[in-house]
Formats: structure tokens, C-alpha cells, sequence
């Protein structure tokens, strides 16, 4: 059996580093709700939070289009 073409390889790297990516992120999120049900969010914090689910959404995207 032959290895997969370099691009396949290239592309798996890159899902695997987004997928590292998508997890942290939902771990991050998973903490601000945590925290926000005790103590809410300051502006800045509400900012972050979006920023992360902006970005959350741009992963799931991406990776959906991985074969």
C-alpha cells in the first residue's frame, strides 16, 4: 500500500489542528458559562465569548468540508 498523497497529508495535519483548535475553544466556552452563571460577564468578557463563538462557528465550517 502506497502512503497517501503529500496533499491528503497536508490537509489531515491541517483538520487535526483545527479540531485541537474547535476543543479548546469549546472548553473555553464551557468555562465563561460556568462562571457567568455565578458571577455574569463584564462587556469585555461578553466580547471574548463572541469572539469565540465566531470562531467556533468558522471551525465547524471548515472542517465540515474535510473529506
Amino acid at each position: 500500500m502506497s502512503p497517501p498523497p503529500l496533499q491528503e497529508t497536508i490537509l489531515a495535519k491541517q483538520a487535526k489542528k483545527l479540531a485541537a483548535e474547535l476543543s479548546e475553544l469549546s472548553f473555553q466556552q464551557a468555562l465563561a458559562l460556568k462562571d457567568a452563571a455565578f458571577t455574569g460577564m463584564t462587556k469585555a468578557q461578553a466580547r471574548e465569548f463572541d469572539r469565540r463563538r465566531d470562531r467556533i462557528s468558522e471551525l465547524c465550517t471548515l472542517l465540515g468540508k474535510v473529506k
